[in-house]
Order: C-alpha cells, then sequence, then structure tokens
C-alpha cells in the first residue's frame, strides 16, 4: 500500500514564495549586467535562482511523492530531500500508539517514529492505521 503527500495550502504558499524569491533574483541579475560586480556575487546570485527554482518545484510536487509504502515486513517513510527514506521492521515495533494528529511506533531500542496525519488525507491514516493493527498491535 502506498500513502502519498495531501496537498496543502502551507506547500503551495511555500512554492510561491519561492518562485518570487527566483523571479526577484533573476530581476536582480538582469539590472545588475552594468555594474561592475565580483564574480563571486553574480555566482551567488545564480546560485540562489537555481536553489529557488529546486524548492519551489519541490513544494509544487510534493503530492506526487510516496510518503508511506507499506509492505508485508516492513514499511518506509520519506524524511524529506536529501534525507534518505527510514525503513521500518514490523519486528522491530514494540507497539503503537494511535492519536488523532498522528500516529507513533515505538521501536524496541526506544526510539519513536511519527507518522503525522496532516501529511495525509483523513481516509489514508485510517487505511493506515488499520494496515498496521495487522502487523503491530496499536493502543
Amino acid at each position: 500500500m502506498i500513502i502519498k503527500y495531501r496537498v496543502r495550502g502551507v506547500w503551495v504558499f511555500s512554492g510561491i514564495m519561492w518562485l518570487t524569491i527566483a523571479i526577484l533574483n533573476i530581476v536582480v541579475l538582469i539590472m545588475s549586467r552594468e555594474a561592475d560586480y565580483h564574480l563571486f556575487f553574480t555566482s551567488l546570485i545564480i546560485f540562489i535562482i537555481i536553489l529557488s527554482v529546486f524548492l519551489s518545484f519541490a513544494h509544487f510536487t510534493i503530492q506526487n511523492i510516496d510518503y508511506i509504502r507499506i509492505n508485508k515486513d516492513s514499511l518506509s517513510i520519506h524524511r524529506g530531500f536529501p534525507i534518505p527514506r527510514e525503513k521500518v521492521e514490523y519486528s522491530n515495533v514494540e507497539k503503537g500508539i494511535a492519536t488523532e494528529d498522528k500516529l507513533v511506533l515505538v521501536l524496541k531500542d526506544e526510539r519513536e517514529v511519527e507518522l503525522k496525519s496532516k501529511f495525509m488525507r483523513v481516509s489514508d491514516f485510517e487505511k493506515l492505521t488499520k494496515a498496521l493493527k495487522k502487523y503491530v498491535s496499536i493502543e
């Protein structure tokens, strides 16, 4: 089972803001053509433009990314770029604690893994809880 991110207004707003920053930096770059700037400043502005466009694209397309992938022996959680997915084996889970805003998996090494409901649709959160009850005891 695959659960994707849901569209959130915060992410759309952030995408618009990063795109605005990129456009403003393009304007600054165009206006500074006549000025005698050091190569470092021009390179910095170009770097900021590239980074802003990348971050804008990432915020606009996050709903296409799999937030949680559930397999028969484990689940993996997207933690954001550039952090790799976190894989949690069901055999390493001691218990699960469900609240209305998140599902916390307590591992045997006493770490906790949070699955936040605000990142997925309500129906997906219910499906996730139901699917995990097959493998883990959830309180």
